[in-house]
């Protein structure tokens, strides 16, 4: 349950460090992945946010494609 879940933001150059830390303590760790955070969201009014969506929508609906990552506010 999310009671005994922690989620842990790091630097990436301190994501092995991350994961080798963490086990030692002796947690378990459920999952751990890189992800793009972005540093400045960017706002969009409603007529580019519905072009965003469908090109969001093909590059998600891609086979090859394995994530996402945008900086809409």
């Amino acid at each position: 349950n999310s009671e005994d879940t922690l989620l842990i933001y790091g630097e990436y150059e301190s994501f092995g460090e991350l994961n080798n830390g963490i086990e030692k303590m002796g947690l378990e760790i459920l999952s751990g992945s890189l992800k793009y955070i972005a540093n400045n969201a960017q706002e969009f009014s409603d007529e580019e946010l519905e072009e965003i969506e469908v090109l969001l929508d093909k590059l998600e609906d891609d086979d090859d494609v394995q994530a996402v990552y945008t900086n809409i506010a």
